[in-house]
């Protein structure tokens, strides 16, 4: 694309536009016809190139030319035609003599980074280089970054309409000279300025927009002007050594609260904000940062249990997070914060975490979360979050888990479901909330825990920060980008509304043992349930094992503190392998082996407390047996403790166990229809095959494991 800038008609045969091959040497060289003033003028290598196409190029006339095969080590010239050599008498230039491949798969285009003049030498600092090239083949064909438009000086608004019917985008200074109210589609400038007494507001409170105001190096807020940033919408400084002056205001919503006491994790997205000023309707006493170092016992029964809440004052620490009650319930229920200051942007550090370094056999895992927060006016990518940060692929500071507090259910019923945390790592997410899918993003302005593994800062950066993803301070949103994985999620239900929820799933760089930033801790919240997966006895919200395999079993326990409930057991959704697998629920309680692909599984308990080893989840009939339909008519099956009970409604004549290698080890003859067996010389975990022989002669085998 090239444009006449020199203010005057330019006549055929004056310019020409050459290739240089990386050796220096003149290989095609294109005569530029006429010009009129300001024309632009497109060159193609082909008459219908693959892209971009029509509706996003600009009006520029077209011409096929073999100046535009170059493959990445070429040099670009404009030359006059006469007066000597072309590379001597050159006007603009664009690549390097040296022959490497400087160019390849690259848009440059020039813009607000340069005086927007022809250079002999070609500098790519004074180029700008969009992000991607579907940037470029996608773009408005009424804006810069599209081929065959280009519009010199910066885009100015004066309150009604952009000057010149031209707006901005990524490659132009922009000066905001009147009133703007933006927020329907992104917004994007290399400077932007906003002069005296103007209001930018970036806000759509009709359709929850989502959507960004990007700028591309530095941001100037003249004083007595205002940016103000709506709670879905994002602010986005691409370059971390830019230049900020002045401030913005950031909305910030909680998720519909139930209560006015429901607390809220907040993180500061600007610079300097005070407490007091931010939390101006919350009661002071109800304002707290979380200090782990306080007790190190995690048992809700010791008198320092709850001094790790203490109370917060003063500046809100860039990366730290924040608990609050919130004010007024109003109409919807959110709390709406509005956060002022200089916004932050590049590369943030915490201080230190707290680590109390007690491993070895008696490391308590409880006592080493930390509250921090997400500092930018955007969104943040939980997964890179995670490489940077986590001990499986980054500086290994957390153990790769994030957990987010967030409201649940409202009142039914005269009921109040309490609040709980949202939990995500490598394998996924599970919601606390019924028929919400959690997503791998983290709101502007949203706090939440992580684990330490080492006393050092977690660090945040501009790689984190996502377009397009500022909707979920736990708003229900569907992720259409979500990778399709080997997974399973489970819901827990109880008749008193209470919900809990966690997700199986394999995964080639995880093993079938405990793995940091693939198995996640359950913290329990203020739920009157509990539901998890169980490995080496530890409690799991999400279980990342090995490559799928239909001979794995995974333990499930789940507790309640409430007698007398109705729980129900159901698939909530399966991707990967295991869309198409058996998933089998077996209740030790009962010996019922219940397929969840068919129907939801509902069961009662006796009394409260813990049931970690009632039920086993299985992908495969066969790891249970044969006879499956004659068994569950006629035999029941199951583990009770260290012993193996069968209960008939014939007589048993004989019982053989024989161990996973076909050992013999109980041979009983009981002339019974109901008969313990005490199995322990099987290790927990272990398989092992029974044999029994009815009145009749007939023989049933099932394989089963030891839990």
């Amino acid at each position: 694309e090239i444009k006449n800038i020199s203010g005057n008609d330019i006549p055929v045969g004056k310019y020409s536009i050459n290739r240089y091959d990386a050796a220096g040497g003149d290989v095609v060289s294109q005569i530029i016809p006429a010009l009129t003033k300001d024309e632009v003028l497109l060159f193609k290598n082909s008459e219908n190139p693959s892209q971009p196409v029509s509706n996003y190029i600009g009006d520029a006339n077209q011409i096929v030319s073999g100046v535009c095969d170059f493959n990445g080590d070429d040099m670009i010239l404009i030359t006059r035609t006469t007066g000597g050599g072309k590379h001597i008498n050159r006007k603009d230039m664009l690549g390097y003599k040296t022959p490497y491949s400087w160019g390849a798969n690259k848009a440059l285009i020039r813009g607000g980074n340069s005086l927007e003049l022809p250079e002999k030498d070609f500098d790519p600092n004074n180029w700008i280089e969009p992000d991607s090239l579907k940037e470029v083949s996608l773009a408005d064909k009424s804006k810069n970054i599209a081929l065959g438009t280009h519009i010199t000086g910066p885009a100015i608004w004066n309150g009604a309409s952009w000057d010149n019917d031209s707006p901005p985008d990524r490659t132009r200074n922009t000066e905001i000279n009147g009133n703007y109210h933006g927020g329907r589609e992104d917004f994007a400038a290399y400077d932007l300025t906003i002069n005296e007494t103007v209001s930018f507001k970036f806000e759509d409170n009709t359709t929850g927009s989502n959507n960004n105001v990007i700028v591309h190096r530095n941001l100037t807020i003249h004083s007595n002007s205002s940016l103000v940033i709506g709670d879905t919408e994002s602010l986005i400084i691409k370059n971390s050594a830019a230049l900020v002056t002045g401030n913005i205001e950031k909305i910030e919503k909680s998720s519909p609260r139930n209560h006015i006491n429901d607390i809220t994790y907040w993180s500061s997205p600007v610079q300097d904000e005070q407490i007091e000023n931010v939390f101006d309707e919350v009661n002071p006493e109800r304002i707290f940062y979380f200090d782990q170092s306080q007790h190190l016992d995690n048992n809700p029964a010791s008198d320092s249990y709850y001094d790790v809440w203490k109370p917060a004052t003063g500046t809100m620490e860039v990366g730290k997070g924040y608990a609050a009650e919130g004010g007024p319930l109003g109409e919807t229920g959110e709390h709406v914060l509005s956060f002022s200051g200089t916004p932050n942007y590049g590369t943030i550090s915490t201080p230190a975490m707290q680590f109390n370094n007690d491993g070895g056999s008696n490391e308590n895992l409880d006592n080493d979360f930390n509250l921090i927060g997400n500092p930018y006016p955007s969104a943040i990518d939980i997964e890179i979050f995670l490489d940077i940060n986590g001990e499986t692929n980054g500086n290994g500071v957390i153990d790769g888990t994030v957990y987010l507090w967030t409201h649940a259910n409202p009142i039914s019923n005269g009921q109040y479901s309490s609040n709980d945390y949202t939990t995500y790592n490598l394998v996924g997410g599970v919601s606390n909330v019924e028929n919400k899918e959690v997503k791998r993003n983290i709101g502007s302005g949203q706090g939440f825990f992580v684990r330490a593994l080492k006393k050092a800062p977690v660090i945040f950066d501009q790689s984190m920060i996502l377009l397009k993803a500022n909707n979920q301070f736990f708003k229900s949103s569907k992720d259409k980008n979500a990778i399709k994985r080997d997974r399973l999620w489970l819901n827990l239900k109880g008749s008193d509304k209470s919900f809990k929820q966690i997700l199986i799933g394999f995964d080639k760089n995880a093993t079938d043992g405990m793995d940091s930033g693939y198995d996640a801790l359950y913290l329990k919240g203020n739920q009157p349930i509990g539901f998890y997966s169980l490995l080496d006895n530890k409690e799991l919200s999400i279980q990342g094992l090995g490559p799928f395999d239909e001979e794995k079993v995974v333990k499930i326990g789940f507790d309640v503190e409430l007698e007398g409930l109705e729980m129900t057991l159901e698939i909530n959704r399966k991707e990967g392998l295991l869309t198409d697998r058996e998933i089998l629920l077996f209740d030790k309680e009962n010996g019922n082996l219940h397929d969840l692909n068919t129907s939801s599984y509902t069961f009662t308990y006796n009394g409260k407390g813990v049931f970690k080893d009632r039920f086993s989840l299985l992908f495969n009939s066969a790891v249970l047996g044969l006879d499956e339909d004659v068994m569950a008519e006629d035999i029941k099956i199951y583990l009770r403790d260290q012993y193996l009970v069968i209960e008939a409604q014939i007589l048993i004549e004989h019982i053989e166990v024989y161990d996973a290698l076909g050992r013999l080890i109980r041979k009983e003859h009981p002339q019974s229809a109901y008969n313990e067996l005490n199995l322990d010389r099987i290790k927990t975990g272990g398989f092992f095959i029974v044999e029994l022989v009815d009145d009749k002669g007939k023989i049933f085998t099932r394989k089963m494991i030891k839990y």
